[in-house]
């Protein structure tokens, strides 16, 4: 939840492209900068990048507020409660 709270403080984020959600939550990297997981160069060269490219950074900032708003609560009990309505498949 980390990623999603520091987006709903306004901030780019950087992630490692763990297998437990970041590239969900950013959208494959349209939310923010993802980098293999232990590839520090990538990191290196994702951080260089936004301080270097502020218009990169703008573009980032507005894409994560449009975001942060399907992480509202409202939105997030709607596809809880798509899941627990959804019927079972039955395979003969």
């Amino acid at each position: 939840t980390v990623l999603i709270e520091a987006m709903i403080c306004g901030k780019v984020v950087i992630s490692s492209n763990c297998p437990t959600g970041p590239y969900e939550i950013l959208k494959g990297g349209q939310c923010g900068v993802l980098f293999p997981v232990g590839d520090y160069k990538a990191l290196s060269a994702g951080l260089q990048n936004l301080l270097n490219n502020p218009l990169e950074l703008e573009k980032y900032e507005k894409t994560i507020e449009k975001r942060v708003l399907e992480f509202r609560s409202d939105m997030v009990i709607k596809e809880y409660e798509g899941v627990i309505d959804e019927k079972p498949s039955i395979n003969n």
